[in-house]
Formats: C-alpha cells, sequence, structure tokens
C-alpha cells in the first residue's frame, strides 16, 4: 500500500512552503507541522514513522492523499519551463479582426467560469487538446496574435480577471491553430495567486517581470 495525490490535487513548493491546489474545489492550502514533514519525507522516499503514517493518513481523510495498491509513491512538485521572455514586448501593428476574436473569447470565457468549476474547465481544455491539429506556427504569427489579444486591455478590463483572462487566451489561441500552455502559479509573501499563457520560454499573456515572482502549481 502507498500513498499518491488524489485527483485534482497539484501542488508545489513557493518560497519553501508546501501549497496545494484542489482543483475540484478551487481552493489553495498550505501544508507544514507534522503532516508537511511527513509529506516532505514521502517525497523524499525516506523510511516513515508511526507518527508520519498516522500524519499521511490524515491528509488521505482530507482528500489531498490517496492510499492504493496502484500508487507508486512517487510525488513530485508541478513544473514548468522557465520563462525567459514575453512577447507582449514587442506589439506590431493594430489587427481589429483578432482583436474582436479575442473580445468575443473573453466575453464567453468570463460567463463560463463563473458556472463551471475549475476541474470542469480543465476537462473542457483536455476535450480540445485531444482535437487540437498538430502543427508549427510561425513565431511572428504567434506574437501578432498574442499582440492583438494584449490590445483588448484597452476595451476590457483585466484587474482580478487573470484566470479567465488566460483561458479566453488560450482558446483564441486554439482557434487559431496556435498552441499553449495554461499556468497557475502561487507565491507566499505576500500570498498572491496568478494565471498566465506561455508556449516554451515566452510569456503571450504577462510581462516577464510579473509572473517570475510566482511558483507553478497546476499546468495545462
Amino acid at each position: 500500500m502507498a500513498f499518491g495525490l488524489s485527483s485534482g490535487i497539484h501542488f508545489c513548493t513557493a518560497n519553501g512552503q508546501l501549497t496545494f491546489l484542489d482543483a475540484n474545489t478551487g481552493r489553495y492550502l498550505a501544508l507544514s507541522g507534522p503532516g508537511g514533514q511527513a509529506f516532505r519525507k514521502l517525497m523524499a522516499a525516506e523510511p516513515l514513522g508511526d507518527a508520519d503514517v498516522n500524519a499521511l493518513m490524515t491528509l488521505e481523510a482530507s482528500g489531498i492523499l490517496t492510499s492504493s495498491a496502484a500508487a507508486d509513491g512517487t510525488l513530485a512538485p508541478t513544473t514548468a519551463p522557465q520563462a525567459q521572455s514575453d512577447l507582449s514586448v514587442e506589439v506590431p501593428g493594430f489587427h481589429p479582426l483578432l482583436m474582436t476574436l479575442a473580445l468575443m473569447a473573453q466575453i464567453r470565457m468570463r460567463r463560463d467560469v463563473k458556472h463551471m468549476t475549475l476541474a470542469q474547465v480543465l476537462a473542457r481544455i483536455a476535450q480540445r487538446r485531444n482535437r487540437f491539429p498538430r502543427r508549427l506556427v510561425p513565431k511572428v504569427c504567434i506574437r501578432v496574435a498574442a499582440a492583438a489579444f494584449n490590445n483588448t486591455r484597452m476595451l476590457m478590463t483585466t484587474q482580478d480577471q487573470c484566470l479567465s483572462w488566460s483561458l479566453a487566451m488560450l482558446h483564441y489561441l486554439m482557434d487559431l491553430g496556435i498552441a499553449a500552455t495554461l499556468i497557475l502559479g502561487v507565491r507566499r509573501t505576500p500570498w498572491s495567486a496568478h494565471a498566465w499563457v506561455q508556449q516554451g520560454e515566452a510569456v503571450l499573456s504577462d510581462n516577464l517581470d510579473h509572473v517570475t515572482h510566482y511558483t507553478p502549481i497546476l499546468v495545462v
């Protein structure tokens, strides 16, 4: 019998603090004390004492962990490509059609996130990805598409809308045949959660200086 993460649970170590995200509820949890110590031992594959096992069973009861014969006991924090650049620096031209598509995607997503859990949102992305054609898109086309989306900031507020903004950009890019990655990140001091879109090491929906303050906790 071994422990593993329950379905929908993601975690990272942000500023030295174990932090969990439950995609089923959209809630974040910081873990310390005996539970945190036992979880770190589990991550490092160190021997567990009775107190550690009891602490892990408490985490199982809370829904963070699951124990089964199928679990391999391997726990690894979320990782993402380290952001090295952003495409918000270069904003070439004015593209009314792309901006219209971007605005429509944002309106739809702001409506949808009010009625869907994070897990449902992620499931929708997975469904689209299964049908998504794999093709190479020239970097200049990605830059133009990202710039057009980011230029809509002058028309729609983005304050406290980072998740719906990022989800809208992700679906907008898929509509254009451009593959990208949604990243949710956290920081501990002061506490904050954020969402952005990357393609490889390039940030598409934000600026590099901002996202580097966050540790990825979920990557889609």
